[in-house]
Protein backbone atom coordinates (compact mmCIF):
# COMPACT_ATOMS: atom_id res chain seq x y z
CA UNK A 1 0.00 0.00 0.00
CA UNK A 2 1.35 3.21 -0.30
CA UNK A 3 1.36 6.38 0.96
CA UNK A 4 -1.34 8.29 -1.36
CA UNK A 5 -3.59 5.20 -0.86
CA UNK A 6 -3.41 6.06 2.81
CA UNK A 7 -3.13 9.94 2.99
CA UNK A 8 -6.08 11.27 5.43
CA UNK A 9 -9.02 14.06 3.92
CA UNK A 10 -7.00 16.40 5.93
CA UNK A 11 -4.33 19.21 5.30
CA UNK A 12 -1.06 17.60 6.91
CA UNK A 13 2.42 18.48 6.96
CA UNK A 14 6.00 17.49 6.68
CA UNK A 15 6.37 16.61 9.82
CA UNK A 16 3.30 14.27 9.76
CA UNK A 17 4.53 12.17 6.77
CA UNK A 18 7.96 11.87 8.50
CA UNK A 19 5.88 10.24 11.41
CA UNK A 20 3.86 8.03 9.33
CA UNK A 21 6.89 6.56 7.93
CA UNK A 22 8.98 6.44 11.05
CA UNK A 23 9.98 2.46 11.58
CA UNK A 24 11.87 3.35 14.52
CA UNK A 25 10.70 3.03 18.30
CA UNK A 26 11.60 6.81 19.44
CA UNK A 27 10.77 10.14 17.85
CA UNK A 28 11.62 13.28 18.91
CA UNK A 29 10.36 16.77 17.53
CA UNK A 30 12.06 19.64 18.53
CA UNK A 31 11.80 23.35 16.90
CA UNK A 32 9.84 26.13 17.12
CA UNK A 33 6.46 27.75 17.81
CA UNK A 34 4.17 27.09 15.42
CA UNK A 35 5.97 24.74 13.50
CA UNK A 36 2.53 22.44 13.42
CA UNK A 37 4.63 20.40 15.95
CA UNK A 38 1.69 19.22 18.14
CA UNK A 39 -1.11 19.12 14.94
CA UNK A 40 1.25 16.80 13.11
CA UNK A 41 1.40 14.62 16.09
CA UNK A 42 -2.47 14.74 16.54
CA UNK A 43 -2.93 13.83 13.14
CA UNK A 44 -0.60 11.21 12.91
CA UNK A 45 -1.83 9.82 16.08
CA UNK A 46 -5.41 10.26 15.26
CA UNK A 47 -4.30 8.64 11.27
CA UNK A 48 -3.29 5.68 13.51
CA UNK A 49 -6.14 4.82 15.64
CA UNK A 50 -8.61 5.33 13.20
CA UNK A 51 -6.49 2.02 11.19
CA UNK A 52 -5.20 0.04 14.65
CA UNK A 53 -6.66 -0.82 17.79
CA UNK A 54 -3.92 0.63 19.65
CA UNK A 55 -4.00 2.43 23.13
CA UNK A 56 -2.24 5.53 23.58
CA UNK A 57 -1.13 7.70 26.34
CA UNK A 58 -0.67 11.78 25.81
CA UNK A 59 0.90 13.76 28.42
CA UNK A 60 1.97 17.05 29.70
CA UNK A 61 3.61 17.56 33.11
CA UNK A 62 0.52 19.07 34.99
CA UNK A 63 -2.72 17.97 33.88
CA UNK A 64 -4.86 21.01 34.11
CA UNK A 65 -1.96 22.53 31.08
CA UNK A 66 -2.77 19.09 29.40
CA UNK A 67 -6.27 19.69 29.30
CA UNK A 68 -6.03 23.07 28.41
CA UNK A 69 -3.95 22.22 25.51
CA UNK A 70 -3.51 19.10 24.10
CA UNK A 71 -6.86 17.85 25.19
CA UNK A 72 -8.70 20.80 23.25
CA UNK A 73 -6.28 20.71 20.48
CA UNK A 74 -7.45 17.38 19.93
CA UNK A 75 -11.12 17.60 20.50
CA UNK A 76 -10.21 20.49 17.61
CA UNK A 77 -8.26 18.65 14.54
CA UNK A 78 -11.08 15.58 15.65
CA UNK A 79 -14.18 18.19 14.80
CA UNK A 80 -12.37 20.62 11.99
CA UNK A 81 -9.99 18.37 10.11
CA UNK A 82 -11.17 14.90 10.88
CA UNK A 83 -14.91 15.65 11.36
CA UNK A 84 -15.53 12.76 14.00
CA UNK A 85 -15.58 14.14 16.95
CA UNK A 86 -18.30 12.21 19.01
CA UNK A 87 -18.79 13.06 22.52
CA UNK A 88 -20.42 9.85 23.38
CA UNK A 89 -16.92 8.32 22.80
CA UNK A 90 -15.65 11.02 25.20
CA UNK A 91 -15.04 9.79 28.83
CA UNK A 92 -14.44 12.98 31.01
CA UNK A 93 -13.73 11.19 34.22
CA UNK A 94 -11.17 9.21 32.52
CA UNK A 95 -10.06 12.00 30.04
CA UNK A 96 -10.20 9.28 27.46
CA UNK A 97 -11.43 8.59 24.09
CA UNK A 98 -12.34 5.34 21.68
CA UNK A 99 -12.61 4.97 18.17
CA UNK A 100 -14.60 2.75 16.69
CA UNK A 101 -11.71 0.33 16.24
CA UNK A 102 -11.52 -0.17 19.50
CA UNK A 103 -7.93 2.18 20.13
CA UNK A 104 -8.42 4.46 22.83
CA UNK A 105 -6.10 7.63 23.62
CA UNK A 106 -5.95 8.92 27.18
CA UNK A 107 -4.87 12.16 28.62
CA UNK A 108 -3.10 12.55 31.40
CA UNK A 109 -0.23 14.72 33.81
CA UNK A 110 2.95 12.83 34.63
CA UNK A 111 4.14 15.10 37.91
CA UNK A 112 2.46 11.91 40.20
CA UNK A 113 4.72 9.35 39.70
CA UNK A 114 3.47 7.05 41.63
CA UNK A 115 -0.05 7.23 39.20
CA UNK A 116 2.01 6.01 36.27
CA UNK A 117 3.60 3.09 37.59
CA UNK A 118 0.16 0.83 36.34
CA UNK A 119 -0.89 1.66 33.25
CA UNK A 120 0.49 0.62 29.88
CA UNK A 121 0.31 1.76 26.35
CA UNK A 122 1.55 1.00 22.96
CA UNK A 123 2.03 4.46 21.83
CA UNK A 124 3.65 7.53 24.34
CA UNK A 125 3.76 11.17 23.57
CA UNK A 126 4.83 13.38 25.75
CA UNK A 127 3.97 17.23 24.74
CA UNK A 128 6.36 19.66 26.10
CA UNK A 129 9.22 17.23 27.48
CA UNK A 130 11.47 20.05 28.56
CA UNK A 131 8.94 20.43 32.06
CA UNK A 132 9.09 16.57 32.52
CA UNK A 133 11.43 15.17 34.95
CA UNK A 134 13.49 11.91 33.94
CA UNK A 135 11.78 9.34 36.46
CA UNK A 136 8.13 10.35 34.85
CA UNK A 137 9.39 9.26 31.31
CA UNK A 138 11.47 6.29 32.98
CA UNK A 139 8.52 4.90 34.40
CA UNK A 140 6.02 5.74 31.10
CA UNK A 141 9.09 4.44 28.87
CA UNK A 142 9.06 0.99 30.37
CA UNK A 143 5.57 0.34 29.90
CA UNK A 144 4.84 1.65 26.37
CA UNK A 145 5.00 -0.98 23.94
CA UNK A 146 5.62 0.59 20.33
CA UNK A 147 6.64 3.95 19.96
CA UNK A 148 7.52 7.13 22.09
CA UNK A 149 7.10 10.48 20.52
CA UNK A 150 8.61 13.35 22.03
CA UNK A 151 8.48 17.62 21.41
CA UNK A 152 9.55 20.50 22.60
CA UNK A 153 10.56 24.53 21.99
CA UNK A 154 14.35 23.92 23.00
CA UNK A 155 13.60 26.93 25.98
CA UNK A 156 16.29 24.54 27.96
CA UNK A 157 20.35 23.94 27.30
CA UNK A 158 20.69 21.31 29.37
CA UNK A 159 17.69 18.66 29.84
CA UNK A 160 18.00 15.03 30.07
CA UNK A 161 16.44 14.52 26.86
CA UNK A 162 20.05 15.72 25.77
CA UNK A 163 22.08 14.11 27.77
CA UNK A 164 20.05 10.30 27.75
CA UNK A 165 18.48 10.12 24.60
CA UNK A 166 20.13 12.43 22.14
CA UNK A 167 23.49 10.83 22.86
CA UNK A 168 22.85 7.97 21.73
CA UNK A 169 23.26 6.20 18.11
CA UNK A 170 21.63 8.64 15.62
CA UNK A 171 20.18 5.12 14.15
CA UNK A 172 18.12 4.54 17.27
CA UNK A 173 15.57 7.74 17.02
CA UNK A 174 13.80 9.66 14.56
CA UNK A 175 15.00 13.11 14.60
CA UNK A 176 13.15 16.19 13.39
CA UNK A 177 14.18 19.65 13.43
CA UNK A 178 11.17 22.34 12.48
CA UNK A 179 10.14 26.39 12.33
CA UNK A 180 6.95 28.16 12.20
CA UNK A 181 8.45 28.89 8.69
CA UNK A 182 7.67 25.09 8.08
CA UNK A 183 3.93 25.57 9.06
CA UNK A 184 2.36 26.83 5.78
CA UNK A 185 -0.75 26.73 7.30
CA UNK A 186 0.54 29.17 10.46
CA UNK A 187 -2.52 32.04 11.34
CA UNK A 188 -0.67 35.46 10.35
CA UNK A 189 -1.09 36.62 13.52
CA UNK A 190 0.67 34.01 15.29
CA UNK A 191 3.15 34.32 12.64
CA UNK A 192 3.51 37.81 13.29
CA UNK A 193 3.72 37.37 16.78
CA UNK A 194 6.83 35.30 16.27
CA UNK A 195 8.95 37.57 13.71
CA UNK A 196 7.97 40.44 16.29
CA UNK A 197 11.05 38.93 18.22
CA UNK A 198 13.55 38.71 15.41
CA UNK A 199 16.25 41.59 16.34
CA UNK A 200 15.91 43.54 13.55
CA UNK A 201 16.47 47.46 13.34
CA UNK A 202 12.37 48.15 13.42
CA UNK A 203 11.78 45.38 16.32
CA UNK A 204 14.73 46.93 18.33
CA UNK A 205 12.87 50.45 18.11
CA UNK A 206 9.87 48.91 18.97
CA UNK A 207 10.58 47.26 21.90
CA UNK A 208 9.85 44.00 20.69
CA UNK A 209 13.13 42.56 19.57
CA UNK A 210 14.04 39.54 21.86
CA UNK A 211 17.32 37.36 21.08
CA UNK A 212 16.89 34.32 23.12
CA UNK A 213 13.27 34.12 22.18
CA UNK A 214 14.01 34.47 18.46
CA UNK A 215 16.50 32.02 18.83
CA UNK A 216 14.29 29.65 20.96
CA UNK A 217 10.66 30.33 19.32
CA UNK A 218 11.36 31.27 15.99
CA UNK A 219 14.37 29.60 15.05
CA UNK A 220 13.47 26.58 17.33
CA UNK A 221 17.48 26.59 18.79
CA UNK A 222 18.92 26.41 22.00
CA UNK A 223 19.91 29.29 23.23
CA UNK A 224 21.99 30.26 26.00
CA UNK A 225 20.15 33.59 28.00
CA UNK A 226 21.89 36.49 28.53
CA UNK A 227 22.86 37.87 31.84
CA UNK A 228 21.96 34.42 33.39
CA UNK A 229 22.97 35.20 37.15
CA UNK A 230 23.34 31.47 38.05
CA UNK A 231 26.30 30.61 35.99
CA UNK A 232 28.29 27.90 37.88
CA UNK A 233 26.39 24.45 38.66
CA UNK A 234 25.60 21.37 37.78
CA UNK A 235 23.78 17.92 38.49
CA UNK A 236 24.41 15.50 41.13
CA UNK A 237 22.16 12.22 40.75
CA UNK A 238 22.37 11.24 44.91
CA UNK A 239 21.01 12.99 47.61
CA UNK A 240 23.56 13.87 50.63
CA UNK A 241 22.48 12.63 54.05
CA UNK A 242 21.65 15.31 55.96
CA UNK A 243 23.82 14.46 59.48
CA UNK A 244 26.60 14.95 56.70
CA UNK A 245 25.90 18.73 55.91
CA UNK A 246 26.95 21.19 58.50
CA UNK A 247 24.14 23.31 57.14
CA UNK A 248 20.68 21.78 55.95
CA UNK A 249 16.90 23.41 55.94
CA UNK A 250 14.55 24.12 53.14
CA UNK A 251 13.29 27.21 51.16
CA UNK A 252 9.51 27.86 50.59
CA UNK A 253 7.85 30.51 48.00
CA UNK A 254 4.02 30.87 48.33
CA UNK A 255 2.60 31.02 44.71
CA UNK A 256 -0.87 32.01 43.82
CA UNK A 257 -3.25 30.87 40.94
CA UNK A 258 -0.95 31.04 38.25
CA UNK A 259 2.36 31.22 39.95
CA UNK A 260 3.63 28.02 41.54
CA UNK A 261 4.37 27.74 45.31
CA UNK A 262 8.16 26.52 45.53
CA UNK A 263 9.47 24.30 48.38
CA UNK A 264 13.23 23.14 47.76
CA UNK A 265 15.64 21.52 49.94
CA UNK A 266 18.98 22.86 50.44
CA UNK A 267 22.39 21.83 52.10
CA UNK A 268 26.19 22.15 52.05
CA UNK A 269 28.27 19.43 51.07
CA UNK A 270 32.13 19.60 50.69
CA UNK A 271 31.49 23.27 50.58
CA UNK A 272 29.44 22.84 47.50
CA UNK A 273 25.74 24.26 47.56
CA UNK A 274 23.05 21.19 46.83
CA UNK A 275 19.34 21.77 45.95
CA UNK A 276 16.17 19.20 45.54
CA UNK A 277 13.06 20.83 44.42
CA UNK A 278 10.14 19.13 46.19
CA UNK A 279 7.39 21.20 45.43
CA UNK A 280 6.42 23.66 42.04
CA UNK A 281 2.80 23.50 41.47
CA UNK A 282 0.04 26.86 41.23
CA UNK A 283 -3.06 27.27 42.37
CA UNK A 284 -2.56 25.53 46.20
CA UNK A 285 -3.58 27.34 49.20
CA UNK A 286 -1.40 27.62 52.72
CA UNK A 287 -2.89 24.97 54.57
CA UNK A 288 -5.93 22.16 54.22
CA UNK A 289 -9.48 23.37 54.36
CA UNK A 290 -11.91 22.23 57.29
CA UNK A 291 -14.93 22.91 54.83
CA UNK A 292 -13.04 21.87 51.43
CA UNK A 293 -11.07 18.78 52.68
CA UNK A 294 -10.19 18.06 48.59
CA UNK A 295 -8.60 21.93 47.93
CA UNK A 296 -5.12 21.52 47.21
CA UNK A 297 -2.69 22.94 49.62
CA UNK A 298 0.80 23.15 50.77
CA UNK A 299 -0.02 21.59 53.98
CA UNK A 300 -1.70 18.65 51.91
CA UNK A 301 0.99 17.86 49.79
CA UNK A 302 4.17 18.54 52.13
CA UNK A 303 2.60 15.91 54.33
CA UNK A 304 2.38 13.57 51.02
CA UNK A 305 5.99 14.48 50.65
CA UNK A 306 6.82 13.51 54.39
CA UNK A 307 8.85 16.80 54.82
CA UNK A 308 9.68 16.32 58.46
CA UNK A 309 8.99 18.92 60.91
CA UNK A 310 12.78 19.80 62.70
CA UNK A 311 14.23 21.47 60.07
CA UNK A 312 14.09 25.25 59.50
CA UNK A 313 11.87 26.16 56.61
CA UNK A 314 12.43 30.04 55.67
CA UNK A 315 9.30 31.22 53.71
CA UNK A 316 8.86 34.16 52.03
CA UNK A 317 7.41 37.09 55.09
CA UNK A 318 5.11 38.79 52.83
CA UNK A 319 2.68 36.10 53.63
CA UNK A 320 2.74 35.85 57.49
CA UNK A 321 -0.48 34.50 57.70
CA UNK A 322 0.54 31.52 55.92
CA UNK A 323 3.17 30.85 58.08
CA UNK A 324 1.55 30.76 61.00
CA UNK A 325 -0.82 28.17 59.53
CA UNK A 326 1.98 26.13 58.42
CA UNK A 327 3.69 26.70 61.94
CA UNK A 328 0.23 25.35 63.54
CA UNK A 329 -0.10 22.70 60.99
CA UNK A 330 3.68 21.44 63.15
CA UNK A 331 6.42 22.48 60.84
CA UNK A 332 9.19 25.03 61.73
CA UNK A 333 8.11 27.49 59.33
CA UNK A 334 10.03 31.12 59.75
CA UNK A 335 9.68 34.46 57.79
CA UNK A 336 12.66 35.32 55.76
CA UNK A 337 14.51 38.86 55.73
CA UNK A 338 13.17 41.31 53.45
CA UNK A 339 14.08 44.84 52.60
CA UNK A 340 16.58 47.08 50.53
CA UNK A 341 19.01 45.28 48.94
CA UNK A 342 18.02 41.86 50.22
CA UNK A 343 17.26 40.14 46.78
CA UNK A 344 20.78 41.02 45.57
CA UNK A 345 21.96 39.80 49.24
CA UNK A 346 20.31 36.48 48.98
CA UNK A 347 21.60 35.86 45.65
CA UNK A 348 25.45 36.75 46.39
CA UNK A 349 24.87 34.04 49.29
CA UNK A 350 23.81 31.79 46.28
CA UNK A 351 26.71 32.56 44.12
CA UNK A 352 29.44 32.06 46.49
CA UNK A 353 29.34 28.20 46.32
CA UNK A 354 29.11 26.10 43.32
CA UNK A 355 25.60 24.49 42.81
CA UNK A 356 24.60 21.00 42.38
CA UNK A 357 20.94 20.65 41.84
CA UNK A 358 19.40 16.88 42.58
CA UNK A 359 19.00 15.48 38.43
CA UNK A 360 14.97 15.34 38.68
CA UNK A 361 14.65 19.12 40.17
CA UNK A 362 13.80 20.31 36.88
CA UNK A 363 12.26 23.34 37.18
CA UNK A 364 15.02 23.93 39.49
CA UNK A 365 16.96 23.89 36.37
CA UNK A 366 15.13 25.57 34.33
CA UNK A 367 14.89 28.89 36.41
CA UNK A 368 18.84 28.37 36.74
CA UNK A 369 18.83 28.68 33.38
CA UNK A 370 16.47 31.73 32.63
CA UNK A 371 17.00 33.93 35.99
CA UNK A 372 18.88 36.69 34.32
CA UNK A 373 19.71 40.20 35.47
CA UNK A 374 17.53 43.33 34.22
CA UNK A 375 18.58 45.49 30.99
CA UNK A 376 17.35 48.90 31.03
CA UNK A 377 15.70 50.50 27.88
CA UNK A 378 18.69 51.37 26.67
CA UNK A 379 20.23 48.00 27.12
CA UNK A 380 22.62 48.20 29.76
CA UNK A 381 22.65 45.44 31.88
CA UNK A 382 21.22 46.68 35.62
CA UNK A 383 22.07 45.15 39.34
CA UNK A 384 18.50 44.43 39.68
CA UNK A 385 17.22 40.86 38.70
CA UNK A 386 14.20 40.14 36.28
CA UNK A 387 10.94 38.97 38.05
CA UNK A 388 10.36 35.79 36.36
CA UNK A 389 11.63 32.25 36.67
CA UNK A 390 12.49 32.56 39.88
CA UNK A 391 9.69 30.64 42.24
CA UNK A 392 12.38 27.77 43.13
CA UNK A 393 15.19 30.25 43.06
CA UNK A 394 13.13 32.72 45.44
CA UNK A 395 13.02 29.94 47.96
CA UNK A 396 17.13 29.21 47.76
CA UNK A 397 17.45 32.93 48.54
CA UNK A 398 14.90 32.89 51.65
CA UNK A 399 16.92 29.54 53.30
CA UNK A 400 20.56 31.64 52.00
CA UNK A 401 19.50 34.95 53.82
CA UNK A 402 18.10 32.57 56.99
CA UNK A 403 21.09 30.08 56.92
CA UNK A 404 24.28 31.34 55.19
CA UNK A 405 25.19 34.75 57.17
CA UNK A 406 27.21 34.34 59.52
CA UNK A 407 24.74 34.54 62.98
CA UNK A 408 25.57 33.85 66.24
CA UNK A 409 22.98 32.47 68.54
CA UNK A 410 23.95 32.05 72.49
CA UNK A 411 27.52 31.66 71.87
CA UNK A 412 26.75 28.82 69.23
CA UNK A 413 26.92 29.48 65.23
CA UNK A 414 23.77 28.66 63.63
CA UNK A 415 25.64 25.64 61.96
CA UNK A 416 25.89 24.02 64.92
CA UNK A 417 22.50 24.65 66.05
CA UNK A 418 21.58 23.44 63.20
CA UNK A 419 23.54 20.66 62.83
CA UNK A 420 22.75 19.46 66.43
CA UNK A 421 18.96 19.50 65.50
CA UNK A 422 19.48 16.91 62.93
CA UNK A 423 21.89 14.58 64.45
CA UNK A 424 22.26 11.68 62.62
CA UNK A 425 18.72 11.13 61.86
CA UNK A 426 18.32 10.84 57.97
CA UNK A 427 14.97 10.84 56.14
Amino acid sequence: MTDADTQPTVTTTALFWALKRNDKPLAILEGSSGSSKTWSILQYLIDRMLREKVRVFAGRHDGATCDASIVTDFRDVMQGQFQLWDRKRWNATRRTYTFPTGAEIRFGGTKDEQKLHGPRQDILWLNEVMEIPYESWAQLTMRTRLLRILDFNPSLTRHWVFDRLMSRDPDEYLYLHSTFEDNPYLAPDAKAEILAYEPTAENVSRGTADPWRWKVYGLGQRGVRENVIYRLWDTIDEWPEPHLCPRWGFGLDFGYSADPSALVECCIWNEDLCLREHLYEPGLVANVSASVPDLPSIEGRMRELQIPTTPRIWADCARPEAIAGLRAAGWNVAPSEKGAGSVVAGIDLVRQHRIRVYRASQNLQAELQQYRWHKDPSGRVTDEPEDEWNHALDAVRYWALGDLQPRKRHGRSRARVVRSRVGKRSW
